[in-house]
């Protein structure tokens, strides 16, 4: 039975129609959009986490190789939130021999230790410097740590720097 219609008529009439208005190609669109903002902005979290990441790493040295990795954690994780919360940065420097002080810019916190010389250096930039008072940088440096040493001082570094979080915040308010 022919009704008069060729193959490529039957198929027009088989093949549903897109109905393509304004506002679906608007919505296509905006779509889209959305999906290469949202992509750009999953890109550019990343890249700031790894940054932090790889920042926040280079300022502890541990020559000892003493530290576990949870302490090494809480290090990471302490100059993050320092340097969030104040805007100032933190170096840990742990050695076998005589700490010795590298050039620090001013906004950067230096912890130096010496386990085996029993021996802490600790630097503030000039503005916490003031703030903090010299009396307390003195007790870091020469009081502290004493009962730390000389196996015991990962958990004195914890202590020291939960203190210097204290003394900052109480300045703060």
């Amino acid at each position: 039975m022919d009704c008069g219609l060729t193959n490529l008529q039957a198929d027009r009439r088989m093949t549903p129609r897109k109905i393509t208005t304004p506002a679906m190609q608007l919505l296509r669109v905006m779509a889209m959009v959305g999906i290469f903002i949202g992509a750009g902005l999953l890109f550019w979290k990343q890249y700031e986490s790894s940054l932090n990441r790889i920042q926040s790493r280079q300022s502890i040295w541990d020559q000892t190789q003493t530290l576990s990795q949870s302490q090494k954690q809480f290090l990471y994780d302490f100059a993050g939130r320092l340097k969030k919360d104040f805007g100032i940065d933190l170096i840990v420097k742990i050695t076998k021999e005589k700490t010795a002080i590298p050039d620090l810019d001013k906004k950067t916190i230096f912890i130096g230790l010496c386990p085996p010389c029993r021996e802490a250096t600790v630097v503030f930039p000039p503005l916490a410097r003031r703030a903090v008072g010299e009396e307390f940088i003195s007790h870091l440096q020469n009081t502290h740590f004493r009962p730390y040493w000389p196996d015991k001082w990962p958990q004195g570094l914890e202590k020291s720097l939960v203190l210097i979080r204290e003394k900052l915040a109480a300045v703060g308010s």
